[in-house]
């Protein structure tokens, strides 16, 4: 089950003068895509859009999901990014709360709200019925008057990592959530604090913790980069996904870089070739001397 706002985004590509509008974003469509072309999975979705949100978007994702959305009358959430030397991102609007979620139609659940639409007491309830993921962005973010998003501390979120089995931080989120502390000590404190794994990904390494087992990978670098956004959504997916079935990290952890690596491709969600995917998972492989 993937808990998170769909979204309509805006991408501003300023190194390439190139502006895409109407993007269908948000975690539930990034991670929906890769999960059903690779393993054939219809997660569900738990979201809330506004009823402007593009039937055609619905009916497609309703092809690839079992999608439960909850529309208002507010606008869908949109974003605009702008994406140059650095990234900027913007709310332009933000359609509410996700309400009405059966917790008991699965057992495995991935939390990764883009604003202030999970509760925390969800976090809670899932952690009593199966396995929690969570991508913090959501908590995290602070919207100022002309809109910008910035990352902030929320000490609030720490206390419920005890409801947590994975916790997924990008580099940015882990900066604002760290105090200072090393990425190395950051993950043993989460996994104090509650967590069965913790994970900080970034562009070039990706580190875990589990336990007292430290995992350390370069991320998939072989591929021309066309937009960074989603890759995070796309890594949590698989990653929690491989991990429910084998409970394996490193397995895990392989499987989610080499998916998240299609993801910058392009721009928007994408369906990951199935055949082309397990090559380039071989060639990783290949290079960490499997």
């Amino acid at each position: 089950m993937i808990i998170g706002n769909l979204t309509l985004d805006e991408i501003v590509m300023k190194t390439k003068n190139k502006v895409y509008k109407g993007v269908l974003g948000g975690p539930p469509a990034y991670s929906s895509k890769p999960l059903y072309s690779i393993f054939k999975v219809k997660p569900k979705i738990y979201t809330t859009v506004g009823k402007d949100f593009p039937e055609k978007y619905e009916n497609e994702l309703k092809t690839i999901s079992k999608l439960f959305i909850y529309k208002v009358e507010e606008p869908t959430t949109k974003f605009k990014l702008v994406e140059g030397n650095g990234r900027k991102l913007f709310m332009l609007s933000f359609s509410g709360e996700i309400r009405d979620v059966d917790f008991n139609v699965d057992s495995v659940y991935m939390f990764s709200p883009v604003y202030r639409e999970v509760r925390f007491d969800y976090l809670k309830k899932a952690h009593t019925l199966g396995l929690v993921s969570l991508d913090p962005q959501g908590f995290l973010r602070e919207v100022n008057e002309e809109g910008e998003v910035t990352l902030n501390f929320n000490s609030e979120l720490l206390k419920h990592l005890k409801y947590i089995d994975i916790f997924r931080t990008s580099l940015d989120e882990f900066s604002v959530l760290s105090r200072g502390v090393s990425i190395r000590n950051f993950l043993e404190k989460t996994i104090k604090s509650g967590c069965e794994v913790s994970v900080v990904t970034s562009s070039t390494k990706i580190y875990a913790l589990k336990e007292n087992t430290y995992y350390e990978y370069p991320a998939y670098t072989n591929v021309r980069v066309e937009s960074t956004t989603g890759a995070g959504d796309v890594f949590t997916s698989i990653f929690t996904y491989v991990y429910s079935r084998s409970n394996d990290v490193e397995k895990a952890l392989i499987y989610a870089i080499v998916a998240s690596s299609f993801t910058v491709e392009t721009v928007g969600p994408r369906v990951i070739d199935e055949g082309k995917f397990y090559v380039r998972l071989k060639n990783y492989m290949e290079f960490l001397g499997y």
